[in-house]
């Protein structure tokens, strides 16, 4: 009995052929394989054919264009062109005719193009997969919560760090405002170059350190870089003597200067700060300065 195939009904395979996965286009190229057909120009009268389907199908995967008719299940003069340019592209004898070697040799190159797809991809997302990190290395804590990023904040504790270095400003704030961002917590005698030293041997090397702010003798470190190109700068209440003339707009200070009683070179230095508009004053004792900067200056470093 002979089943006529309507237009619509050719449409409607054409479409779930297309939209079908890679696996079970290969199965359907197996099945006209093992069937040891034959497809040529002409055969059906230019009717819908699925096995055709999948031969064009296969071959507009590996770039030959059926642009004019598209994948239609049609063996026509497009179809047997495209065929002929295959089998002289693969060494083939140039028949214009489909049959079991062609299609062996159609299924081959699928599946080594595949093959070398599936593995460019797992070797690119192994590159590029980033995962979250804590590592204590003693004198600093790195902490990457989010992998997505690669701004990584920089906060230097103060003195004397067994109290108050490191752990001390992740504890006092840092947990708060920076659980979902990447900071490192640092005792006050690393450098920076010593932190950089740190990423890259634990692994970390693409990354872009966007701020950097220090605590009280945390200070004398931030001071060094206030004319670097941060996007943030800041100092908490710091005990660092270095003036400048000019504060650039990237670096915020908090300070109080009754802070420092007992320690008049940094008193005065502070007031002098403060009164230039350098930094602004705070009225909190000193150790409660480092959340009070984190709740005013968070979003920005």
């Amino acid at each position: 009995m002979k089943i006529i195939i309507t237009e619509s009904q050719s449409l409607r395979l054409l479409i779930l052929l297309e939209s079908s996965s890679f696996e079970d286009y290969m199965n359907d190229l197996d099945m006209i394989i093992s069937n040891d057909e034959t497809f040529k120009k002409g055969m059906n009268s230019y009717s819908f054919t699925k096995g055709v389907a999948v031969i064009q199908s296969g071959l507009d995967k590996l770039g030959y264009s059926f642009g004019r008719f598209g994948v239609d299940g049609k063996y026509g003069n497009e179809t047997e062109k495209n065929v002929k340019k295959f089998q002289e592209d693969e060494g083939l004898k140039v028949t214009g005719i489909m049959g079991k070697e062609d299609l062996e040799k159609l299924k081959s190159i699928l599946s080594k193009k595949t093959e070398k797809k599936d593995t460019e991809e797992k070797n690119k997302n192994a590159e590029t997969k980033k995962e979250s990190k804590k590592i204590n290395g003693g004198t600093y804590m790195i902490e990457i919560n989010d992998p997505d990023s690669d701004d990584i904040t920089v906060i230097w504790g103060g003195y004397p760090s067994y109290n108050y270095g490191a752990k001390w400003m992740k504890n006092n704030g840092g947990d708060r405002y920076f659980s979902d961002r990447n900071v490192i917590y640092s005792n006050f005698e690393n450098s920076l170059d010593t932190l950089k030293n740190a990423l890259s041997k634990n692994g970390i090397n693409d990354y872009n350190i966007k701020s950097v702010s220090g605590f009280s003798a945390g200070g004398t470190q931030a001071w060094k870089h206030i004319k670097d190109d941060f996007d943030f700068v800041g100092l908490i209440d710091p005990t660092t003597k270095q003036t400048y003339e000019s504060i650039p707009n990237n670096v915020k200070i908090i300070s109080r200067w009754q802070n420092w009683s007992g320690f008049p070179r940094i008193r005065e230095f502070i007031k002098r700060l403060e009164n230039k508009g350098q930094s602004e004053p705070i009225n909190l004792e000193h150790l409660k300065m480092p959340e009070k900067f984190y709740e005013m200056y968070s979003d920005r470093m």
